[in-house]
């Protein structure tokens, strides 16, 4: 959030969108937990659009992950 604090809301919003959805669906356990963990504050600089077209549905596929801390 420091970066997005850093380079403004606006700009925050046109870039973080893409980046965080591939973080909820890296290959990495330990990515997909800290993306889950970071939602709620970067669930308020992405377009509701997006969080629905985008993040619902990796959210969805999370829920029957196989690591316990990203579920």
């Amino acid at each position: 959030m420091e970066i997005a604090e850093a380079v403004g809301q606006d700009k925050a919003k046109a870039n973080f969108d893409v980046p965080f959805s591939k973080f909820l669906a890296d290959e990495e356990p330990e990515v997909r937990s800290a993306a889950v963990k970071r939602l709620g504050d970067f669930g308020i600089l992405l377009e509701k659009e997006f969080l629905i077209d985008k993040v619902v549905p990796n959210l969805k596929g999370l829920l029957t992950d196989t690591f316990p801390y990203v579920r």
